[in-house]
């Protein structure tokens, strides 16, 4: 199986009280060459920061299976916390490389050209009045190859 790291930046708007205490997490999306959907298992936007802060940009190592081409991410958050509602700006991500933890001989995923996405949001995710969690599905509305 090929394992890609990716690295994912989240921008938190620079609005008064944008930035959430919850722990957030994201799914994503992506299609092969055969055109068969894949997606990866739920990751964990954490790390040793106090991530998700009004006008701030976080960012994360996730290593996932090989989604192929991303085309959407889900991103969500559990609604934890006294500060819950969050209001996400964007999302981009890219990744690093791919390792193969199968065999040495196949065909690396990403040996010189990988794909970098940016997502546009916009949107709170959660509103803390009301008591509820969004899951928004995003769909990536620009994506190209880096070579490097």
């Amino acid at each position: 199986m090929t394992v890609v790291t990716w690295v994912v930046l989240v921008y938190t708007a620079n609005d008064h009280g944008a930035g959430t205490d919850a722990n957030v997490q994201m799914v994503i999306y992506g299609k092969n060459e055969k055109g068969e959907s894949i997606k990866s298992d739920e990751i964990a936007l954490d790390n040793s920061g106090d991530n998700f802060e009004s006008g701030q940009e976080d960012q994360f190592k996730i290593e996932t299976i090989d989604v192929g081409r991303p085309y959407k991410i889900r991103v969500w958050h559990d609604n934890a916390g006294s500060f819950a509602a969050w209001k996400l700006d964007r999302v981009s991500f890219y990744a690093l490389h791919a390792m193969q933890t199968r065999s040495s001989h196949e065909n690396s995923v990403c040996p010189s050209v990988c794909l970098s996405v940016c997502l546009s949001v916009k949107r709170v995710i959660c509103d803390k009045m009301e008591k509820r969690s969004l899951q928004i599905f995003i769909p990536c509305e620009r994506s190209f190859s880096l070579v490097f």
